[in-house]
């Protein structure tokens, strides 16, 4: 995995990242937040704050200056953070291609996708209530009939994770019945089993369709994790794949699986 590494100086009044609840001090932090970060960059993410922090806090003057006749000359965001990427030179020029083109593939999906994949790469920071607040937004959005029911079906299902990792059993629930509404997918069902033993809810009426013989595997499966869970030290993490193709971890403490003497976990798995 890449690491940061720091190099100029560091600011004594930080510039804060609102999306993220973080606070960046060196142009190489800047740098390294907008190449891993590109979806949660929006049109209002260059400032004047950010003008201010190369300036006055990292005595950039001169990329302050460019920033703003970058600004004055109607170039897009894209072009005035791949400039200040290249002024800095943290990446190489190959990896400012890739976030290039990261950001020109953006440019080019609708603002439908792109609120998904924002709420999808909030959910992967752990901002669990600000992916619920993005998803929702989504949702509310006038229904896009070239996306296939996958599409949706993705947003309710990583919706569900959100609202457990915050405690809403409920709220997940309703997620992971709406998704499988529009997925029609067994995973979906194993999740919703799993949830309810977990909050000791009656079985949703979607379960009812699933064979006795599954649900003893899910059940065996389900009784064998919860078991190896409470031999686990209360300091270990519980990494399960909740999202289609294990494209989101949600990672539950022992504290908050032995809080609720039900274990929440499909699948214990490395990243």
């Amino acid at each position: 995995m890449e690491q940061y590494i720091q190099c100029g100086d560091i600011a004594e009044n930080p510039l804060y990242v609102k999306e993220l609840g973080i606070h960046i001090y060196t142009a190489e932090e800047f740098c390294y937040y907008i190449f891993n970060n590109t979806y949660l960059l929006g049109e209002d993410f260059i400032r004047q704050e950010v003008i201010d922090f190369f300036r006055i806090e990292l005595h950039m003057p001169e990329l302050a200056d460019k920033i703003v006749k970058f600004y004055g000359s109607s170039a897009d965001m894209g072009a005035v953070l791949v400039m200040i990427m290249r002024e800095i030179g943290y990446y190489e020029e190959n990896q400012i291609q890739q976030f290039q083109n990261r950001l020109d593939r953006m440019n080019r999906q609708s603002l439908l996708e792109r609120s998904k994949e924002r709420g999808d790469l909030l959910l992967d920071k752990g901002r669990f209530e600000c992916a619920v607040q993005i998803y929702s937004q989504t949702l509310q959005m006038p229904r896009d009939l070239r996306q296939k029911p996958q599409f949706y079906g993705q947003i309710l299902q990583h919706m569900g994770v959100a609202y457990l990792r915050m405690g809403y059993a409920d709220e997940a629930m309703e997620c992971l019945e709406a998704a499988y509404a529009e997925l029609k997918r067994e995973e979906i069902l194993e999740q919703m089993y799993y949830l309810a033993l977990q909050t000791g809810k009656p079985f949703a009426k979607e379960l009812e369709c699933v064979a006795s013989s599954q649900i003893s595997r899910w059940q065996a499966h389900y009784m064998e994790v919860e078991t190896r869970l409470q031999e686990q030290s209360e300091q270990e993490t519980v990494v399960r794949s909740i999202g289609e193709d294990n494209e989101i971890n949600l990672k539950i403490s022992q504290d908050y699986l032995t809080q609720r003497k039900r274990a929440y976990c499909h699948m214990v798995m490395d990243e």
